[in-house]
């Protein structure tokens, strides 16, 4: 691909702006960690002399188990070990998450139930500061706010079900899952079982990750996304799969080539236009030579437009030709200053100059 600068002088580009705090992500985090708290925490004072608040409200034949993978990683191990069969066995790479919590409850001398709600609201938080990303990603931001307190707060009509008396349809009764099943909502993941707000804000990082990759690949953001899917393989491997799913129906996946009078075109699966949401262009982040970003629509003006896209040809390779005015200087001298800086110029892997 020809590329080559401009003759003219550019507009000097503006100072980033510096990125401020999501402040209002962060309040509702704070705000939605201690209200899913506050039912424990009162549970605990108000627990009858005599009896014991095991400290669960919600699927607890579940959470209990969670301890005892907890225990394991607080006596020091990294593998799991069913304690329940006779059978000799080593230990496999399963449970990751709660190992790690028990590790970290014996290092800093918690018990085990304070360490589990530690992972709960350090979900919490996570999920919610994951989602606001997206939706600054996604988003106009007069709906930003709106969209995280949907994705977080929002559920399904189950509850419409159960005031009906969960009634029966085509001889099956009707059950609310969204309130039976945590995954199902934010709210729910956050209030109940850890891993599965874990799981859900390492999703939505990897998918961030991705775009940024894909955007203008740079060893931050592959060091991310790598962290943040082997994260995500030890809580909820199952998901990688999905998130391949998203992917492939939001950006696409080259599947392969076809040749055509000496073209190399690519095939690529995607979804349809209906099926991919749109970006607000205008707040694409640029990269600087100085380091940092700036906005795109901070430096340009960013239309929609019904234009035909052409592509250029140069002996089977796309083509772009640079051209500008010259103006109060000598045309020789100024080709010849050109000339000189694209020398300096490292262009992107099978790019160059002409």
């Amino acid at each position: 691909m020809a590329a080559a600068y401009p003759l003219a002088q550019p507009a000097a580009v503006p100072a980033p702006k510096p990125r401020r705090w999501p402040r209002f992500a962060l309040a509702f985090a704070a705000v939605v960690a201690i209200i899913s708290l506050l039912p424990y925490l009162l549970a605990y004072l108000w627990t009858p002399a005599g009896h014991h608040f095991a400290g669960f409200f919600f699927i607890a034949d579940d959470a209990t188990t969670y301890l005892a993978k907890m225990r394991q990683g607080a006596d020091g191990s990294w593998l799991w070990n069913d304690p329940y069969t006779s059978e000799p066995h080593g230990g496999v790479f399963l449970f990751s998450f709660y190992l790690l919590f028990g590790h970290l409850a014996a290092l800093f001398h918690l018990p085990l139930i304070a360490a589990y709600h530690l992972a709960r609201i350090s979900g919490a938080i996570a999920l919610v500061i994951a989602a606001d990303q997206l939706c600054r990603r996604l988003l106009p931001s007069e709906l930003r706010r709106l969209a995280l307190v949907l994705v977080i707060l929002g559920s399904g009509a189950g509850f419409m079900v159960q005031a009906l008396g969960n009634p029966s349809l085509f001889g099956t009764r009707v059950e609310a899952l969204d309130l039976h099943l945590p995954e199902i909502s934010g709210w729910y993941s956050i209030i109940a079982i850890p891993h599965f707000a874990w799981a859900t804000a390492l999703i939505i990082a990897a998918l961030l990750g991705l775009l940024r990759i894909t955007e203008g690949p740079a060893w931050r953001p592959m060091v991310f996304t790598s962290a943040t899917l082997v994260a995500l393989t030890a809580i909820h491997p199952q998901m990688i799969p999905v998130l391949g799913l998203i992917w492939v129906a939001y950006q696409g996946l080259l599947v392969g080539n076809l040749y055509d009078q000496q073209q190399i075109i690519d095939v690529v699966v995607v979804g349809s236009p209906s099926a991919r949401a749109s970006t607000n262009i205008a707040d694409l982040l640029v990269d600087l030579p100085s380091g940092g970003h700036v906005r795109l629509g901070d430096v340009a003006t960013v239309k929609v437009m019904a234009f035909p896209t052409l592509i250029m040809h140069n002996a089977s390779s796309r083509s772009l030709d640079v051209t500008a005015g010259v103006s109060g200087r000598d045309l020789s001298a100024v080709l010849s200053d050109v000339n000189n800086r694209v020398q300096t110029v490292q262009m992107p892997l099978e790019y160059h100059a002409e």
